[in-house]
């Protein structure tokens, strides 16, 4: 759909994103598109929307999956499942694309949005650990700054991954200490 003259030479790539360019791509008429979108910036939205939605499915996948057996969690395998195996590809995150354009009213509240429930996932499952290993946060620190802190280590490792560094192993382990240094025993 997009075809820059030199990979990076614009600045506002979602501009290059039109409601024909996309009936061409897909090989329909416009109406056809307008009748899904009444506007480019609806569609941008619903882009946009589910990105975010399958961003947070991703995160919440993980934190079940990585549950242990007294309902805890396992925050070492749940972060390198989030950060991805040394051995697929490189995961790309075309999200960032609506960060070129920052002053955007609608795109900057949908991603304010978008990173509140990112970090609501993480504390959940982060409680779910504290619950289980009977810890809770240091004075001054609270759950929502340790998930702020475990959602950038993941986000690091699939940047990471991007540049193509061959192994991301040592987040799973940097996320567990970052979670026991971080609180203290209840006991």
């Amino acid at each position: 759909i997009v075809e820059p003259s030199e990979p990076n030479s614009d600045p506002r790539l979602l501009e290059h994103l039109t409601m024909a360019r996309v009936a061409r791509a897909a090989h329909v008429s416009r109406r056809t598109i307008y009748n899904v979108w009444p506007s480019r910036a609806h569609m941008l939205e619903d882009l946009q929307a589910d990105l975010v939605a399958e961003r947070h499915r991703l995160i919440a996948a993980a934190i079940a999956t990585h549950r242990t057996w007294d309902g805890g969690l396992d925050i070492a395998r749940a972060t390198g499942h989030l950060v991805g195996p040394p051995h697929l590809d490189p995961p790309s995150d075309p999200g960032l694309a609506f960060l070129i354009e920052p002053g955007h009213e609608r795109f900057r509240g949908l991603w304010q949005t978008a990173f509140l429930g990112t970090i609501d996932l993480l504390r959940d499952g982060l409680e779910s650990y504290l619950d289980v290993t009977r810890r809770r946060p240091r004075p001054g620190i609270t759950t929502d700054h340790i998930a702020l802190i475990w959602g950038c280590l993941i986000a690091g490792g699939r940047r990471l991954r991007r540049t193509g560094a061959s192994s991301t192993g040592a987040f799973g382990d940097a996320a567990e200490a970052l979670a026991h240094e971080l609180t203290v025993s209840d006991e």
